[in-house]
């Protein structure tokens, strides 16, 4: 049984389509992540979730009940839907202790003293915030507050954890310690979590699954791996990290036994192999996406690396056009012609702008769209 089960539920804002239909189940235990840029409806589903929006069309079942049913009329609120929800602004009562704030939903649903003098400490013990049970919630930091939020959210033991943008008011460093510790208590606790952002990389720390959405409509489901790696759609490919996206035509196929296909392809000055997840007809017009970090580069000085491999990999030859110092890591900007490449390095190393370079990328580490790409995008910095 799903601990969440969405079937075709949609919701409008006037002429506006908020959510456009979307179907998704949520396994016991796994950790969800709706992706996306602003607009693109994962809150509002989150809210639907939660009972905090009414879904215009659809159901909504959250272990094996249903809550929403908007054919029949059916609608559980929020405080019977047996899911804990955690804001983006915490919404910490101020006017509360530490304690009362994480008590509130237990004393909301009339439990007897003694239980909610124990489910409470407990809670705070699980966010390690039991010595500041008596502590007024004014006197917390942004990263306590947000202990207390979740203390609050998971007090009353519910089927689902919902979480919108959790994190984003923290500042970088603390940002990365939450989400490793909110990692660990989910994994602890076993319990189902479906969570909200617009971070590419928090959804990739966190997740088991992400749920890509643009337009009220999910455009990828998929482990984080393989929305990385090999995305769906170029809208999926360029929202996650800043990838290369290179147009290329197909001129022939091949396929591996691993069902992966290699295609040779060609593009304005280069010709080379690229992998895809199904053969592409010849003649086709496809993108190639290319990250960062797997293009080499040398210069322009040094042979050509000798290709004994039965597909060789996508080369160009270029000039260094920007070079930028990330502390961890040196990212270039590599004009080509027809094209801008990225190129990710170890900080240490270093190319001098202007240097002629060679580049290239093995085709295992490429992925093909059947997708034009009709304008093509300079890369990223």
């Amino acid at each position: 049984m799903s601990a969440v089960s969405i079937r075709n539920i949609s919701r409008r804002f006037g002429s506006a389509a908020a959510v456009a239909g979307i179907d998704l189940d949520v396994e016991e235990g796994q950790f969800v992540t709706f992706l996306g840029p602003s607009g693109c409806g994962k809150t509002t589903t989150l809210r639907m979730i939660a009972g905090l929006e009414r879904n215009d069309s659809g159901t909504i079942a959250i272990a094996g009940q249903t809550v929403s049913d908007a054919q029949r009329g059916l609608f559980v609120p929020p405080e019977k839907r047996n899911a804990g929800m955690v804001f983006q602004s915490y919404a910490i009562w101020p006017h509360m202790t530490v304690f009362d704030n994480v008590a509130y939903p237990l004393r909301v649903r009339r439990m007897a003293g003694a239980e909610v003098q124990q489910r409470t400490q407990e809670a705070l013990r699980t966010v390690e915030m039991g010595p500041y049970a008596e502590r007024s919630a004014t006197a917390l930091s942004g990263g306590q507050q947000q202990r207390v939020a979740i203390a609050r959210a998971i007090v009353f033991a519910p089927k689902v954890l919902l979480l919108d943008e959790p994190l984003s008011n923290l500042d970088a460093r603390l940002r990365e310690q939450m989400r490793s510790e909110l990692r660990g208590l989910q994994q602890r606790l076993g319990i189902t979590t479906v969570y909200v952002t617009h971070d590419q990389e928090e959804a990739m720390a966190l997740s088991d699954r992400i749920i890509v959405m643009s337009k009220g409509r999910i455009l990828q489901d998929a482990d984080p791996e393989s929305v990385y790696f090999r995305p769906s759609t170029v809208e999926v490919a360029a929202f996650c990290g800043s990838p290369n996206i290179v147009a290329g035509r197909v001129l022939r196929s091949q396929a591996s036994p691993d069902g992966i296909s290699y295609l040779q392809v060609a593009g304005a000055g280069w010709q080379g192999w690229a992998r895809a997840g199904a053969a592409i007809a010849e003649g086709s017009e496809v993108s190639i996406v290319v990250r960062p970090e797997y293009v080499e580069i040398s210069p322009m000085t040094a042979d050509a690396p000798e290709r004994s491999d039965e597909r060789p990999g996508i080369q160009w030859q270029g000039q260094v056009v920007e070079n930028m110092f990330r502390g961890f890591r040196r990212t270039l900007r590599v004009d080509c012609g027809a094209t801008r490449i990225l190129v990710d390095m170890p900080a240490d190393l270093d190319v001098a702008k202007g240097q002629k370079v060679r580049l290239s990328v093995p085709a295992e580490r490429t992925w093909i769209l059947k997708e034009p790409t009709a304008n093509e995008p300079a890369a990223r910095i």
